[in-house]
Protein backbone atom coordinates (compact mmCIF):
# COMPACT_ATOMS: atom_id res chain seq x y z
CA UNK A 1 0.00 0.00 0.00
CA UNK A 2 1.49 3.24 -0.75
CA UNK A 3 1.27 6.40 1.86
CA UNK A 4 -0.23 9.05 1.16
CA UNK A 5 0.27 12.56 2.79
CA UNK A 6 -3.32 14.41 3.41
CA UNK A 7 -3.28 17.18 1.34
CA UNK A 8 -6.19 20.61 2.94
CA UNK A 9 -8.84 20.25 0.66
CA UNK A 10 -9.28 22.56 -1.99
CA UNK A 11 -12.84 22.92 -2.79
CA UNK A 12 -15.66 21.10 -0.66
CA UNK A 13 -18.71 19.98 -2.88
CA UNK A 14 -22.27 20.39 -1.01
CA UNK A 15 -24.76 17.40 -1.99
CA UNK A 16 -27.50 19.04 0.19
CA UNK A 17 -27.91 22.31 2.29
CA UNK A 18 -26.81 21.36 5.26
CA UNK A 19 -23.17 20.21 6.29
CA UNK A 20 -23.46 17.04 4.11
CA UNK A 21 -20.81 16.92 1.47
CA UNK A 22 -18.52 14.77 -0.64
CA UNK A 23 -15.46 15.61 -2.69
CA UNK A 24 -11.65 14.51 -3.68
CA UNK A 25 -8.54 15.12 -1.41
CA UNK A 26 -4.65 13.81 -1.25
CA UNK A 27 -3.17 12.73 -4.62
CA UNK A 28 -4.27 10.42 -7.31
CA UNK A 29 -2.10 7.52 -9.46
CA UNK A 30 -2.69 5.52 -12.39
CA UNK A 31 -0.49 2.21 -12.11
CA UNK A 32 0.91 1.09 -14.48
CA UNK A 33 3.87 -1.83 -15.16
CA UNK A 34 6.31 -2.27 -18.24
CA UNK A 35 7.37 -5.80 -19.24
CA UNK A 36 5.62 -7.39 -15.88
CA UNK A 37 7.90 -5.54 -13.63
CA UNK A 38 7.35 -3.39 -10.50
CA UNK A 39 4.22 -1.16 -10.62
CA UNK A 40 4.89 1.99 -11.06
CA UNK A 41 2.87 4.87 -9.63
CA UNK A 42 2.38 7.99 -12.18
CA UNK A 43 0.46 10.85 -10.38
CA UNK A 44 -1.68 12.53 -12.14
CA UNK A 45 -2.90 16.42 -10.70
CA UNK A 46 -6.19 17.68 -11.68
CA UNK A 47 -7.39 21.36 -11.75
CA UNK A 48 -9.95 22.38 -9.01
CA UNK A 49 -12.91 23.75 -11.42
CA UNK A 50 -12.32 21.26 -13.74
CA UNK A 51 -15.29 19.17 -11.96
CA UNK A 52 -18.64 17.79 -12.58
CA UNK A 53 -20.77 16.77 -9.69
CA UNK A 54 -18.19 17.11 -7.04
CA UNK A 55 -15.31 19.47 -5.05
CA UNK A 56 -11.71 19.17 -4.61
CA UNK A 57 -9.09 18.78 -6.51
CA UNK A 58 -6.65 15.68 -6.35
CA UNK A 59 -3.34 17.43 -5.66
CA UNK A 60 -3.11 20.91 -6.58
CA UNK A 61 0.22 21.36 -4.31
CA UNK A 62 2.64 20.67 -7.19
CA UNK A 63 3.11 22.20 -10.64
CA UNK A 64 -0.60 23.11 -11.67
CA UNK A 65 -2.68 21.34 -13.78
CA UNK A 66 -0.55 18.66 -16.35
CA UNK A 67 -3.66 16.62 -17.89
CA UNK A 68 -0.77 14.50 -19.74
CA UNK A 69 0.88 11.46 -18.14
CA UNK A 70 3.61 11.82 -20.80
CA UNK A 71 4.67 9.01 -22.80
CA UNK A 72 5.70 4.77 -21.80
CA UNK A 73 7.88 5.38 -24.68
CA UNK A 74 7.98 2.17 -27.33
CA UNK A 75 7.30 -1.32 -27.16
CA UNK A 76 8.66 -3.69 -28.91
CA UNK A 77 6.18 -6.49 -29.15
CA UNK A 78 8.96 -8.87 -30.98
CA UNK A 79 11.00 -8.62 -28.23
CA UNK A 80 7.95 -9.52 -26.43
CA UNK A 81 7.57 -6.77 -24.20
CA UNK A 82 4.37 -4.75 -23.01
CA UNK A 83 2.15 -2.17 -20.99
CA UNK A 84 0.27 -3.26 -18.19
CA UNK A 85 -2.51 -1.25 -16.57
CA UNK A 86 -2.49 -2.79 -13.07
CA UNK A 87 -5.04 -0.11 -11.37
CA UNK A 88 -5.22 3.33 -9.58
CA UNK A 89 -5.16 4.93 -6.20
CA UNK A 90 -6.88 7.96 -4.93
CA UNK A 91 -8.55 9.49 -1.53
CA UNK A 92 -12.42 10.52 -1.40
CA UNK A 93 -14.03 12.31 1.43
CA UNK A 94 -17.61 12.10 2.53
CA UNK A 95 -18.92 13.49 5.82
CA UNK A 96 -23.11 14.09 7.03
CA UNK A 97 -24.41 11.22 6.36
CA UNK A 98 -23.32 11.20 2.54
CA UNK A 99 -21.31 8.52 1.17
CA UNK A 100 -18.71 8.04 -1.31
CA UNK A 101 -19.34 4.23 -2.21
CA UNK A 102 -16.94 3.14 -4.78
CA UNK A 103 -14.31 3.92 -7.40
CA UNK A 104 -13.60 3.27 -11.06
CA UNK A 105 -11.22 4.41 -13.59
CA UNK A 106 -12.72 4.04 -17.08
CA UNK A 107 -9.34 4.29 -19.96
CA UNK A 108 -9.07 3.21 -23.64
CA UNK A 109 -6.34 2.66 -26.13
CA UNK A 110 -6.92 4.44 -29.17
CA UNK A 111 -3.91 4.27 -32.43
CA UNK A 112 -3.36 7.74 -33.53
CA UNK A 113 -5.40 8.75 -36.61
CA UNK A 114 -8.18 5.83 -35.62
CA UNK A 115 -12.07 6.86 -34.28
CA UNK A 116 -11.90 6.24 -30.49
CA UNK A 117 -13.47 3.27 -29.33
CA UNK A 118 -15.60 2.60 -25.72
CA UNK A 119 -14.19 2.48 -22.55
CA UNK A 120 -12.99 -0.12 -20.23
CA UNK A 121 -13.20 0.40 -16.50
CA UNK A 122 -11.42 -1.20 -13.36
CA UNK A 123 -13.58 -0.86 -9.98
CA UNK A 124 -13.29 -1.35 -6.40
CA UNK A 125 -16.52 -1.12 -3.84
CA UNK A 126 -14.34 -2.01 -0.71
CA UNK A 127 -11.95 1.08 0.40
CA UNK A 128 -8.68 0.26 1.92
CA UNK A 129 -9.60 2.60 4.85
CA UNK A 130 -13.15 3.34 5.56
CA UNK A 131 -15.12 6.21 7.45
CA UNK A 132 -15.18 9.64 6.25
CA UNK A 133 -11.56 9.77 4.14
CA UNK A 134 -11.89 6.73 2.05
CA UNK A 135 -9.03 5.63 0.31
CA UNK A 136 -8.95 3.23 -2.69
CA UNK A 137 -6.79 0.98 -4.43
CA UNK A 138 -6.34 -1.46 -7.13
CA UNK A 139 -3.08 -2.70 -8.17
CA UNK A 140 -3.85 -6.50 -9.58
CA UNK A 141 -4.26 -8.41 -11.52
CA UNK A 142 -4.20 -5.91 -14.60
CA UNK A 143 -4.47 -5.75 -17.86
CA UNK A 144 -2.09 -6.03 -20.75
CA UNK A 145 -2.57 -2.68 -23.35
CA UNK A 146 -0.29 -4.23 -25.74
CA UNK A 147 -2.42 -6.88 -26.47
CA UNK A 148 -3.22 -7.54 -30.35
CA UNK A 149 -2.10 -4.00 -31.42
CA UNK A 150 -0.03 -2.88 -34.38
CA UNK A 151 2.96 -0.79 -35.37
CA UNK A 152 2.19 2.55 -34.50
CA UNK A 153 1.73 5.39 -32.41
CA UNK A 154 -1.00 5.11 -29.48
CA UNK A 155 -2.86 7.41 -26.69
CA UNK A 156 -4.47 5.64 -23.49
CA UNK A 157 -7.62 8.36 -22.16
CA UNK A 158 -8.68 8.07 -18.43
CA UNK A 159 -10.88 9.06 -16.61
CA UNK A 160 -12.74 8.77 -13.09
CA UNK A 161 -15.79 8.59 -11.17
CA UNK A 162 -17.37 7.42 -8.42
CA UNK A 163 -21.00 6.01 -7.47
CA UNK A 164 -22.31 8.32 -4.53
CA UNK A 165 -25.19 8.74 -2.25
CA UNK A 166 -26.78 11.44 0.02
CA UNK A 167 -29.20 12.62 2.69
CA UNK A 168 -30.27 15.56 1.91
CA UNK A 169 -33.77 16.22 0.52
CA UNK A 170 -35.36 12.76 0.95
CA UNK A 171 -31.98 11.14 -0.42
CA UNK A 172 -30.48 9.94 -3.44
CA UNK A 173 -27.47 8.94 -5.31
CA UNK A 174 -25.29 10.67 -8.45
CA UNK A 175 -22.07 9.94 -10.28
CA UNK A 176 -19.18 12.31 -9.21
CA UNK A 177 -16.16 12.83 -11.09
CA UNK A 178 -13.16 14.74 -11.40
CA UNK A 179 -12.89 14.56 -15.26
CA UNK A 180 -15.52 13.41 -18.29
CA UNK A 181 -14.37 11.18 -20.92
CA UNK A 182 -13.27 14.11 -23.35
CA UNK A 183 -11.01 16.05 -20.81
CA UNK A 184 -9.10 13.44 -18.90
CA UNK A 185 -5.83 12.65 -18.66
CA UNK A 186 -3.81 11.23 -22.18
CA UNK A 187 -0.96 8.97 -22.14
CA UNK A 188 0.98 7.91 -24.99
CA UNK A 189 3.15 4.96 -26.21
CA UNK A 190 4.54 3.37 -29.29
CA UNK A 191 4.92 -0.04 -30.40
CA UNK A 192 7.44 -1.47 -32.56
CA UNK A 193 7.56 -4.00 -34.42
CA UNK A 194 4.50 -6.59 -34.98
CA UNK A 195 5.75 -9.76 -34.38
CA UNK A 196 4.21 -11.30 -37.72
CA UNK A 197 6.04 -8.40 -39.39
CA UNK A 198 9.12 -9.07 -37.79
CA UNK A 199 8.86 -12.84 -38.94
CA UNK A 200 8.10 -11.40 -42.28
CA UNK A 201 11.03 -8.90 -42.66
CA UNK A 202 12.91 -11.52 -41.39
CA UNK A 203 12.27 -14.06 -43.84
CA UNK A 204 12.55 -11.71 -46.31
CA UNK A 205 16.01 -10.57 -45.73
CA UNK A 206 17.20 -14.58 -45.30
CA UNK A 207 15.91 -15.36 -48.97
CA UNK A 208 17.35 -11.85 -50.21
CA UNK A 209 20.58 -12.93 -49.06
CA UNK A 210 20.57 -16.50 -50.22
CA UNK A 211 19.67 -15.10 -53.99
CA UNK A 212 22.77 -13.01 -53.69
CA UNK A 213 24.88 -15.66 -52.85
Amino acid sequence: MKLNILLPLATVAFACPSQAAVGYFGKFYIVTTLNGGANVFNQVLSPANNLTNAGGGFDLSSDGFNPALGSFGTIDLSAAQSLGLKGFEMNTFNNGGDSVNDATLLYRVTKVGDTPGSFSSVTTNTPGISGDNKFWQVTAPGTNLTTGLTNGNYEIDFYVQNNASFTGGGGGTFVMNDWNSSDGPVATFSVIPEPGAAVLGLIGSLLLLRRRK
